[in-house]
């Protein structure tokens, strides 16, 4: 468990921090697993080169790096690269006050006045789920963003847009200001569950890792407890993921209407197989990101601990 004698403010510091760790490391999966689950020409602003409806592992490597590492791998980091750190930080940030709130609460109706923590998984989860809910309202529109862009790469030259500014603008001047919302509904279904999931088999897991290997380094130990949390978490929402990136590549709303809309024609192309599109890719994107991300954050605040 964290220590609880930090101020939450350190949450902040070192969620930031440790969010940016694994991004770069992780974005060329990231855009993987986008073009294996979006289906080329989602609408009228991804005119695919291709000639198929969606991408196999080969195929779609091969069309992401025919465009080149900053075009294809890399396209639609600048968005995530500009947000990262602030959501991690309100991530963990709002995490640590509602998990100390909740704990008070119970403390102050067992024990009267006396504080004394203890482990507890529910409260743990229901903070991660908070950190989750409060990091979608301004991560929406950086993500949407990303997808855009990404969902971009083999479109034919002259119909993409040149970075997140140039869609975000596009897209507010053609659908007002919720536009950057598009999805923002299974957006959030997505993530208020994964969250509280992530956290809590991370404490679990890191908990459990140290009393049976306790001479395992503390930062090895948090990087796979950290890794196998992210993959539990992604592997959990894997067809919301599916059916977000859907609709956040159409903006426009030139193919889906809504989350049901898109779920019944994805399910009409493809069974309940296309709900589970670029897993493989998610799963090693998410062991990477997470584990580095939260052995960073682990550390940041241990040796913010060691000097307070």
């Amino acid at each position: 468990m964290m220590s609880e004698s930090l101020s939450p403010v350190y949450d902040y510091i070192a969620g930031s921090i440790g969010g940016l760790s694994g991004l770069v490391i992780g974005h060329p999966l990231d855009t993987l697993k986008i073009k294996q689950q979006v289906p080329g020409p989602v609408s009228g602003l991804v005119p695919s080169s291709t000639t198929t409806r969606h991408f196999g592992l080969r195929s779609t490597l091969k069309s992401i790096h025919d465009e080149g590492w900053s075009r294809g791998h890399f396209r639609g980091l600048m968005s995530p690269l500009f947000s990262y750190a602030v959501l991690n930080a309100v991530y963990f940030g709002v995490y640590r006050n509602i998990l100390m709130k909740l704990r008070i609460k119970d403390e102050k109706g067992a024990e009267g006045t006396k504080k004394q923590y203890k482990d507890d998984y529910m409260n743990i989860f229901l903070a991660g789920c908070a950190g989750g809910a409060v990091q979608t309202i301004p991560g929406c529109p950086f993500e949407l963003t990303k997808v855009v862009l990404q969902s971009q790469v083999g479109a034919k030259s002259g119909s993409i847009y040149r970075g997140p500014w140039d869609a975000c603008i596009d897209i507010i001047r053609k659908n007002g200001i919720l536009g950057v919302y598009r999805g923002f509904l299974v957006h959030s279904v997505r993530d208020i569950p994964s969250y509280g999931l992530y956290i809590v088999s991370y404490e679990y897991l890191n908990n459990t890792g140290e009393r049976m290997f306790p001479s395992l380094s503390d930062s090895v130990l948090n990087f796979i407890t950290g890794g196998i949390a992210g993959v539990l978490s992604w592997v959990s929402i894997t067809p919301f993921d599916v059916v977000k990136n859907r609709i956040q590549a159409d903006p426009h709303r030139e193919t889906y209407r809504n989350a049901w809309h898109c779920a019944s024609l994805a399910y009409q192309e493809g069974g309940l197989r296309i709900f589970f599109r670029g897993l493989p890719a998610m799963s090693i994107r998410a062991f990477l990101v997470n584990g580095f991300t939260l052995m960073i954050y682990s550390h940041i605040l241990k040796a913010l601990q060691k000097n307070s």
